[in-house]
């Protein structure tokens, strides 16, 4: 059986692309025979393609795929539509002009116009798709608006076209009104017929659902399409319908990656603005594969782009979302250039406030602290605590001292880019009388960014009163603060770890585990022994919160509750992890494992849907009132990944016996002798002593409480920042006697 590929060309351009599909087919074995100018061919007309594809039938013992392609939009959309079932496939070869055949004084203009535009085609049998050279310098000569919410399912990429297996198309009459006259095709009294009326267009409203987007997730060629014509209309519709898509498509491994690979190409390789580079970024993180290629993708954008310190600070403060909520992964590099482009943008900074204002003498008064943070929540926010309670705590164990913090509200995103995929925290001034009550003294002081103004003139209204306040130090909980990199400039700046590895310049780097910090600079340069310091933090739990919890009693009552409670906890539980831990739940019947921090986890979804819809597992967004709901917990399932260290801290203050292997999150807390071995039997055989041994649950609920009170207590911490803050000092003087 032959294979025929008949072409109609008019005026062609595009040799070079359009040859490169000749040959396709011809290595496919098909027989290929061009019509060429047929606009000038007196003898070429629009009804002739039965005739033709007649003769060429004739020539041919059988063919078993028959496809038609040109060049002109009128003739081959017409021919998809008008002629549908005498070929197996209809190619619409999109040349670097639109071509047209039939041209504006002809009498058949306005009709065929009308088929051509595909006016109520939806009333009428199509068959297989128009194959179209899509790419992104040509795809808006197809797709557009009207396409994306009418006509996208009746087209498709040619690079998914196939050139064998096709099926042979039931032959229709079709009958076409406008205008008082009659339009046949294929005018055969056998023939199933079809009317057409073209008059009066017919606009059925699309409503944006789920089966749209199922339909649109069908024809995925369309999608990176979809996604830079979203952009370039700004239309907020589109917008949310490409960000609802993309959030769909991470269920499809195949597609998404297909996606993620052809925009991923869009924004390396070919030349984009920033504000488009931004936008397919963010869509890029919802469906990212895993590996770094992202942390490279925004190195890059950030580095060669004119980036405002606003929209600086709005892409930062994302960047800090997309790790912990969509576990973006980055490389040494990340950390480098990050590093080189803080010092940049300060350095930038600082010379302008010179120029706008003469810098005051600097002078460092020995009882005075800065506390720079990112931002300040509810004192149930695990960060907010701890700040709060560092403050307090310094004020009670120094009393002479006077502090003033300063909130940057760094993962507060005003957007100003246009991202469509994108965070945000809550502004921190709107909780400043939350903030109050917990505040113990009357020294220190809560300064909050006045947001009638741009990032840039807070940051140098913050900078500006540090100089004249003279702290002795700066304390930085922020890891992406522009502003304590300017201000080591001028005074001794500590890095006090809440989580995450510090982006900015800092003399000592506080952490509880320092590994990580020095083999990341063995590799790169940026840190050493004298800048990374260990600190056990302390903690304070003497305030409780008199929220309820949100789990509904019912839920655990008579319950053995196993927890684990994380904001990444997506990526914080392997599969193996969450297999171990589902053997046991389906082993013993009154057990139930509250995850705490996230609303899914596409794996328990996918593989374990029956535990979810019996409540043996239950996912809780947030909990507002984490103290007390471990009250009600029996164990704490600690997984073998980083992280989670404060609520395990807090999990032992209230007797939960946490389990955990060497290579957790939070062993620091937990004690060497404490840890399970690195095996999974060992892991299973200690949640089976607690869940059947009272006595022995008991030992281990008396021990956590104990050694999280006497090894990690607040005047400790205290005492250590002291110390940290007299060597912070130290360093700098000895840099000057140098």
């Amino acid at each position: 059986m032959d294979k025929v590929l008949l072409v109609f060309l008019n005026e062609l351009d595009n040799v070079k692309e359009f040859n490169n599909i000749i040959e396709s087919f011809n290595n496919n074995n098909y027989y290929i025979y061009s019509f060429n100018n047929v606009k000038q061919d007196d003898s070429f007309m629009l009804d002739c393609l039965p005739d033709i594809i007649n003769h060429y039938r004739l020539q041919h013992n059988e063919i078993s795929n028959l496809a038609v392609l040109s060049n002109s939009k009128d003739l081959i959309f017409t021919w998809f539509r008008c002629y549908n079932s005498l070929a197996n496939d209809f190619i619409y070869f999109i040349d670097s002009d639109e071509k047209n055949y039939i041209n504006d004084k002809d009498p058949l203009f306005n009709f065929i116009n009308k088929v051509s535009n595909f006016v109520n085609i939806e009333n009428e049998t199509i068959e297989g798709k128009l194959f179209v050279n899509l790419n992104f310098s040509n795809f808006k000569k197809v797709i557009n608006t009207e396409t994306v919410f009418k006509y996208f399912h009746l087209y498709e990429s040619f690079e998914n076209f196939t050139f064998s297996g096709k099926n042979r198309k039931k032959q229709q009459e079709k009958k076409y009104l406008y205008d008082g006259s009659e339009f046949y095709f294929l005018y055969d009294a056998k023939l199933e017929k079809q009317k057409i009326p073209l008059d009066i267009e017919k606009n059925k409203e699309i409503i944006i659902n789920q089966e749209y987007i199922n339909k649109l997730k069908d024809n995925y060629y369309i999608i990176p399409y979809l996604a830079v014509l979203a952009f370039k209309l700004r239309n907020d519709q589109l917008n949310a319908l490409v960000v609802q898509i993309f959030l769909d498509l991470k269920k499809n491994k195949s597609i998404s990656s297909s996606m993620y690979q052809k925009l991923l190409y869009y924004i390396t390789y070919e030349s984009r603005d920033l504000d488009e580079q931004l936008y397919i970024f963010s869509l890029l993180i919802i469906i990212n594969d895993g590996t770094d290629d992202l942390s490279r993708v925004i190195i890059r954008i950030m580095g060669s782009s004119e980036l405002t310190i606003d929209q600086f600070c709005n892409i930062i403060g994302n960047l800090q979302f997309y790790q912990s909520k969509d576990n973006i992964p980055v490389n040494d590099n990340y950390y480098v250039e990050m590093r080189a482009l803080f010092n940049r943008l300060s350095k930038d900074m600082l010379e302008e406030i010179k120029l706008t204002k003469e810098t005051p003498k600097i002078m460092q008064k020995e009882n005075r602290l800065v506390f720079v943070v990112d931002q300040l929540l509810l004192i149930e926010h695990s960060p907010t605590k701890m700040i709060i309670d560092y403050v307090n705590n310094f004020i009670k164990f120094n009393q002479n001292y006077k502090i003033k913090i300063f909130i940057e509200d760094n993962l507060y995103c005003t957007n100003t880019t246009g991202i469509p995929y994108s965070y945000t925290s809550i502004k921190s001034v709107e909780l400043a009388e939350e903030h109050r009550k917990y505040i113990e003294s009357d020294a220190v002081e809560i300064i909050y960014p006045d947001l009638r103004r741009s990032k840039r003139e807070n940051i140098q209204s913050f900078f500006n009163e540090i100089i004249e306040f003279g702290p002795k130090c700066v304390i930085t909980t922020s890891k992406i603060s522009l502003l304590s990199n300017m201000i080591y400039e001028y005074f001794p700046v500590i890095y006090l770890t809440f989580g995450g590895i510090n982006l900015t310049r800092a003399d000592i780097n506080l952490t509880g585990d320092s590994t990580p910090w020095l083999e990341l600079g063995k590799r790169t340069g940026l840190f050493d022994d004298n800048s990374v310091m260990i600190i056990h933090h302390g903690f304070s739990f003497d305030k409780e919160i008199k929220s309820k919890i949100k789990i509904p009693v019912d839920l655990i009552r008579n319950k053995f509750v196993m927890t684990t409670v994380g904001n990444r906890l997506e990526s914080e539980l392997p599969q193996n992890f969450i297999d171990l831990v589902v053997r046991f739940i389906e082993r013993n019947t009154d057990s139930i494992w509250i995850l705490v921090g996230t609303n899914k986890i596409q794996y328990i979804e996918t593989v374990y849907p029956h535990l979810l819809s019996k409540n043996r597992i239950i996912f809780v967004e947030y909990e507002n009132n984490l103290s007390k709901f471990y009250e009600k917990c029996d164990v704490y399932l600690n997984p073998p990944t980083p992280g989670r260290g404060f609520s395990i801290a807090m999990a032992m203050n209230k007797g939960v016996p946490i389990i955990s292997f060497p290579n957790s999150g939070g062993t620091k807390y937990i004690g060497e002798k404490n840890l399970c071995s690195n095996d999974d039997q060992s892991y299973i055989d200690e949640i089976e002593k607690i869940y059947s041994l009272p006595e022995y649950k008991a030992m281990k609920s008396k021990k956590m409480q104990t050694r999280i009170t006497k090894y990690f207590s607040m005047e400790s911490a205290i005492n250590a920042l002291n110390m940290y803050m007299d060597i912070a000092k130290e360093k700098r003087i000895g840099a000057k006697n140098i």
